[in-house]
């Protein structure tokens, strides 16, 4: 397996550098879910899509950092001991922020899947419509007033909602192998 992926604050600066006007967790959401669909060439495509919407060409180390995390991300799909997180700030972030970026990464995550194409030739199996149905709920979570008051009870449930999002994207990237192997097939490309 390749290098650990960077923290989330190391990722803020490579996308500021980018000029991409994306959070780290929205950007490795979308990514996840191209890699889903379409394996390393869709997630390549869906960074290289988020560069162009800012209107500047992904290159240099930017661009070598975010196929890196490209990389690792598929390598710990694939994985046996199912090592696979979301990128999302740790634990000493304020939980209002980690909240808002796990919504931001579902969003990414159901963007990443429709720009590479999922749906868009025949229906869903009923465990991804599932999958699709709930991220769509995480991506509008926020915390409530109240929720900020009873911090103990808010952490617990964000950790669980954070490894339902984890177990929920590694089953769709398992769901999924299928429609990869079609794509690298039509690309020529063995897997």
């Amino acid at each position: 397996m390749s290098g650990l992926q960077l923290p989330y604050a190391t990722y803020l600066g490579v996308l500021e550098d980018a000029g991409i006007d994306l959070a780290p967790a929205e950007l490795h959401g979308g990514m996840t879910g191209a890699l889903s669909v379409g394996g390393l060439p869709a997630a390549f495509a869906w960074v290289q899509q988020c560069a162009a919407d800012s209107g500047r060409p992904l290159a240099g180390a930017a661009e070598e950092d975010l196929r890196a995390l490209a990389v690792a991300t598929l390598e710990r799909l694939e994985g046996i001991e199912l090592g696979f997180e979301p990128l999302l700030p740790d634990d000493a972030v304020d939980l209002e922020q980690r909240v808002e970026a796990l919504a931001l990464w579902c969003h990414g995550f159901l963007a990443g899947l429709a720009v590479a194409g999922l749906g868009s030739d025949a229906p869903l199996a009923p465990v991804l419509e599932e999958i699709v149905a709930d991220f769509s709920e995480v991506s509008r979570a926020q915390l409530a007033a109240g929720e900020r008051d009873t911090e103990r009870q808010s952490e617990f449930d964000f950790l669980q909602l954070a490894e339902y999002v984890r177990a929920g994207a590694q089953l769709a990237f398992e769901e999924l192998a299928a429609t990869r192997g079609a794509e690298a097939a039509a690309r020529g490309v063995h897997h």
